[in-house]
């Protein structure tokens, strides 16, 4: 009798083998249609998320305020720290649409703002970084500046500021005149290279400093508190030529 039920057991295994992988296959259906059911509603929220970017793209392209610029960097960041992360979640929902055999979707609205906000971040943030730069340089130790690194990163900020002045003309004439903004304030600071050059040298000795005092009729304390803003404030741009002789004998 046990070797019959052996037989038997033997004969309907494969059958109890077909309906396991029957059962499986419409469990792994079912658990994919659930993941696609899912993935649909999170796309269905993404949608409604980044169509809003064209209105917070808006938004930032009006700003007009020069003297607000910090405000309207972190607006601008902010966005586009949004449509970056935007970016990485339409990424995740196409690797899982590849593995879930659907049709990839594409999300053109982002890399379309990303690409629009790009100049405006390029405003904002150039601002932001060159009216911060200028304090320190003013303000800061004159022996702590290095004039090719001030001069490059002004002759950047200068010329990027006349690109940008150029593009927004047209359709944010707005934003163009805070370009232009930029442009005078780089220019202006600009005339101040001669004396960063000749004077933020560590080649020069104490009887060079005593020489610079004595054209400039002022007791110029040659310490780490000497700072850009107290040279031109005792007028040392005006007496330039008489100095550069100085310096260039350091």
């Amino acid at each position: 009798f046990e070797d019959l039920s052996l037989f038997w057991g033997i004969l309907s295994y494969p059958n109890k083998v077909e309906k396991a992988i029957e059962s499986s296959l419409l469990r792994l259906e079912d658990e994919k249609l659930q993941l696609i059911a899912v993935l649909a509603k999170e796309k269905k929220l993404f949608h409604s998320r980044i169509h809003c970017f064209e209105v917070q793209l808006e938004e930032v392209q009006r700003l007009d305020d020069y003297a607000s610029m910090e405000t309207n960097s972190e607006k601008v960041n902010g966005l586009m720290d949004s449509i970056a992360k935007a970016e990485s979640q339409s990424k995740n929902f196409n690797k899982r649409e590849n593995i879930l055999g659907l049709e990839t979707s594409e999300y053109l609205v982002l890399s379309s703002c990303k690409e629009r906000l790009l100049k405006f971040c390029d405003l904002w943030n150039m601002s932001v970084d060159f009216n911060s730069a200028k304090q320190e340089w003013l303000y800061g130790s004159l022996f702590e500046l290095e004039a090719p690194i001030v001069e490059s990163k002004v002759e950047h900020w200068l010329q990027s500021a006349s690109d940008l002045s150029k593009e927004f003309k047209n359709d944010f004439p707005w934003a163009a005149e805070c370009a232009n903004h930029l442009f005078v304030e780089t220019s202006s600071f600009r005339k101040n290279m001669p004396v960063i050059r000749a004077l933020a040298s560590k080649a020069l000795k104490e009887r060079h400093w005593i020489d610079v005092s004595k054209m400039m009729h002022s007791t110029i304390d040659f310490d780490d508190e000497l700072s850009l803003h107290y040279l031109l404030d005792i007028g040392v741009i005006a007496k330039m030529d008489e100095i550069s002789v100085v310096c260039a004998a350091a």
